[in-house]
């Protein structure tokens, strides 16, 4: 687990993470371009995948799950 002195802001930051890498919420808003709303809504559905815990009061999502989901809903018709 590597731990940044600043935390991720742009999609480009996250392209060059390895697929092992864990992302905090405002960055998987931003990959995915939804709200926080709408990414809640899509976890309770199971359309999103649900947070790892890494402690007490720290959530995260594997990019690996993301770039999954990114491929999903490109595939997916409109």
């Amino acid at each position: 687990l590597t731990i940044q002195e600043k935390p991720m802001t742009s999609v480009e930051e996250f392209e060059g993470l390895p697929p092992n890498a864990f992302v905090r919420l405002p960055v998987v808003l931003k990959v995915l371009g939804v709200s926080r709303t709408h990414f809640y809504l899509g976890m309770q559905k199971g359309r999103y995948p649900r947070p790892v815990k890494l402690g007490s009061k720290i959530s995260a999502w594997r990019k690996s799950e993301l770039l999954s989901l990114q491929k999903r809903l490109e595939a997916a018709p409109r």
